[in-house]
């Protein structure tokens, strides 16, 4: 649901599975660590029970979606849970995650078509990308790009979310 509702924070699942601190819903909006972006934290509420838990965590693993909870579970199959991503955790990733596609087209423009991102740390606070280059990028070149990339935030141009061919 993740990424057909980005914009969604709200849910209900009904709990397929449970293991150690981990609860495997039937379908949930909390994105998985991947792409140097962070996991999605939040909650999840026990409808029976009105108990709220603490999901600190989510990964994938092999095609499942496993959310970590913070002192165990607590949950047991079948139960129905309405779950809560922390929303501005949330849009600060997506900023970051905008913002590296932004700065890597700069960089493009101003040092190159060989230039691409090699990697990338997205956090709720600040993010970190790393480039290809042939040398050391100079203070001007910085600016340049620096300077390019706000223009580029303050076009204030729709953001198209799609999957790219690989090639």
């Amino acid at each position: 649901m993740y990424y057909d509702e980005p914009s969604a924070f709200d849910f209900d699942a009904v709990v397929l599975d449970t293991f150690d601190d981990f609860v495997i819903l039937d379908k949930t909006l909390f994105f998985p660590e991947g792409g140097g972006q962070p996991a999605d934290t939040g909650s999840l509420r026990l409808k029976e029970e009105n108990k709220t838990l603490k999901v600190q965590d989510v990964q994938e693993v092999e095609g499942v979606i496993l959310h970590k909870i913070e002192n165990g579970s607590g949950i047991s199959k079948g139960s129905v849970v309405s779950g809560h991503v922390d929303a501005e955790r949330r849009i600060a990733h997506t900023r970051h995650h905008s913002a590296t596609h932004i700065v890597v087209c700069a960089a493009r423009n101003v040092l190159g078509s060989h230039v691409w991102q090699a990697g990338a740390q997205k956090g709720e606070k600040r993010a970190r990308i790393d480039i290809t280059h042939f040398k050391r990028i100079s203070d001007a070149e910085r600016k340049e790009i620096e300077l390019l990339a706000n223009r580029m935030v303050m076009e204030d141009k729709e953001i198209q979310a799609r999957f790219e061919d690989r090639e």
